[in-house]
């Protein structure tokens, strides 16, 4: 959350920010908190220059957060290798945040959704904030995308 903050505040318009320049900073961060061999986990980022409100940014940072975690500490047991892929893109007058990896996915029988852990809880709590549609995938992998109509007063860069 302070990234989010201090990349916001490095910008002469505290209103909005190229989000995928948060993000890029963001996963090699969180990789490197993990301890990840980079040489085991493959990073892709297919980002388009997007950027959000303050309102947009916050929620949609600890998502990201949330979820990458989840994926670094997860996914890849015993040094298991593969990728994750996080994806920002426009779409009309929506923004679509896609974040997967091709790891382990979930234990046979258990749905993401209707989880009541404090991760799922906290995602779902962000993304009703963004007004969200949020679909999520538990095969081959994980995978989650999120979907918003964009506030009106912003626009792409």
């Amino acid at each position: 959350m302070s990234l989010i903050h201090e990349s916001l505040y490095r910008k002469q318009d505290f209103n909005e920010a190229l989000f995928n320049q948060y993000i890029e900073e963001l996963i090699p961060q969180l990789v490197n908190t993990y301890g990840i061999d980079e040489s085991k986990v493959e990073l892709i980022m297919e980002l388009e220059p997007i950027k959000l409100s303050l309102d947009e940014s916050m929620p949609c940072g600890l998502i990201i957060n949330e979820i990458i975690t989840n994926s670094l500490k997860h996914a890849f047991p015993e040094g298991k290798e593969g990728k994750i892929k996080i994806e920002l893109k426009q779409e009309k007058d929506s923004i679509i945040l896609s974040l997967s990896d091709d790891g382990v996915g979930l234990k046979e029988g258990k749905a993401f959704i209707g989880e009541k852990s404090f991760g799922f809880l906290l995602i779902e709590t962000l993304a009703s904030q963004l007004e969200a549609e949020m679909e999520v995938c538990g095969l081959d992998g994980l995978s989650d995308q999120l979907k918003w109509e964009r506030e009106k007063e912003t626009e792409q860069a």
